[in-house]
């Protein structure tokens, strides 16, 4: 993909509509260390007060895990309870996922997504709360995150009609194509972001799925810190944004994206 040898970031592109955007999840991730300490019992008191379309809840703890492998013995596992972490919510609908970590934020949009105008917008809310609790001096690393899940209806992978890249049958062996795990990694030139993109199969015999889908999972990250504060985190946001949004009609054929409009 040569979209990156020559990249200039411009956020006022215009970007098509899709009213059937295949879009199952979209998170944001923000991993901060948090220079105040918390109490359960009083962020907990706090977080209900400001989170009151989040009724379903869960304490969160960690967990450390070591494998032990010797030649002469059975492998062993270590498990280490790291304790209290933080707090989970979910919306009514369970739709809607708010992580309050003590050195991690998280929020996640499942699908239906509406637009990433009020995605964004509640998700800097639910951050500026975390934000007050813990105090970090700045940000380690902002991640936004797109799943996308495209059905494959005709009963066969004809990939040509879905990606404009992607990996071929053995012909000379007449084996078809029933899977494949494509991941790319790009670093930004001129700017302090990077992208994981990932494509791949669900198979049909995965729980829940009736048919073949494609998975495209586009996920840009930061990669330097920076100042906590809700400014630089909008500008950012923005460019990741444009990156995302890039990547996904950079990588989708002409014929899938009538289909999703």
């Amino acid at each position: 993909m040569d979209l990156f040898n020559r990249l200039k970031i411009d956020v006022s592109e215009k970007f098509p509509h899709l009213s059937r955007a295949p879009i199952t999840e979209a998170v944001i991730e923000i991993r901060a260390r948090a220079s105040k300490p918390w109490i359960e019992a009083e962020v907990l008191a706090t977080l209900k007060q400001h989170l009151v379309q989040y009724p379903v809840h869960v304490s969160a703890r960690g967990f450390e895990h070591k494998f032990q492998v010797s030649p002469t013995q059975e492998a062993k596992v270590d498990s280490k309870d790291l304790g209290w972490q933080g707090h989970d919510f979910r919306s009514a609908d369970l739709k809607q996922i708010v992580k309050f970590h003590l050195d991690l934020f998280s929020f996640s949009r499942l699908n239906p997504y509406d637009n990433w105008e009020r995605f964004t917008n509640e998700a800097l809310r639910l951050w500026k709360i975390h934000r007050e609790l813990s105090q970090p001096l700045e940000v380690q690393r902002l991640g936004v995150r797109f799943i996308n899940r495209i059905p494959i209806t005709e009963g066969k992978m004809d990939l040509e009609k879905y990606f404009k890249e992607f990996p071929q049958d053995l012909k000379n062996l007449n084996l078809s194509l029933t899977g494949f795990l494509h991941h790319n990694i790009f670093s930004i030139p001129g700017y302090p972001y990077a992208m994981n993109i990932i494509k791949t199969v669900q198979p049909s015999e995965a729980p829940g799925v009736k048919e073949f889908a494609l998975i495209l999972d586009i996920d840009v990250y930061t990669q330097n810190a920076f100042e906590a504060s809700t400014k630089t985190m909008e500008e950012k946001l923005a460019e990741m944004r444009w990156l995302k949004n890039k990547s996904f009609f950079s990588i989708i054929t002409n014929e899938l994206k009538v289909k999703l409009q």
